[in-house]
């Protein structure tokens, strides 16, 4: 730093040393009070931008919800990738017995599905079962049989913890 002062020449010393006083505390509460601004602004940031890991059974009732919404949907493709292997096996049977029927049944519906998942149940760390209420949605009674339109239906889906996060394992009737 290079500080430049106008001293008279009867009292040069200590207006010299006021001067350099004066601008070095200047230059270092500036400096302290610009660091300590920024530390509580990135303390302050860093406490808001940490949200709430979701809970276990939370992420168990939006793979639910979300596995419900494509299967009764008839979205099968995207219900299969949040099932295990053996249910896997199971909507593949069942996509192979679909027939140019059920699709025109399935493009000719007026009524809006309404799933809801009601309630999860956590048995353990690692398997849940999940109610699901179903409204106004298409379902096959029997293989080679047209879908038919039901009305206010509870499954229950069984969930497990696997490596990839909770799997569909199988679909029962409530």
């Amino acid at each position: 730093l290079i500080f430049y002062a106008k001293v008279s020449k009867k009292d040069e010393i200590p207006n010299i040393f006021l001067y350099l006083c004066k601008n070095f505390i200047t230059f270092y509460m500036n400096r302290y009070l610009f660091t300590s601004i920024f530390a509580m602004i990135c303390l302050s940031g860093a406490l808001f931008s940490c949200e709430k890991e979701p809970s276990s059974e939370d992420k168990a009732k939006e793979t639910a919800g979300l596995f419900a919404k494509y299967y009764y949907t008839w979205r099968l493709a995207d219900a299969i990738s949040l099932t295990d292997e053996n249910m896997e096996l199971r909507i593949r049977f069942l996509s192979s017995n679909v027939h140019k029927a059920d699709i025109e049944v399935l493009h000719g519906a007026t009524e809006t599905p309404e799933i809801e998942v009601d309630d999860i149940t956590m048995e353990d760390d690692s398997n849940a079962i999940a109610t699901v209420l179903l409204d106004n949605v298409y379902m096959m009674d029997t293989l080679g049989t047209k879908v038919h339109l039901y009305k206010d239906v509870k499954k229950k889906l069984k969930l497990k913890l696997k490596d990839a996060g909770w799997r569909v394992v199988s679909i029962e009737e409530n």
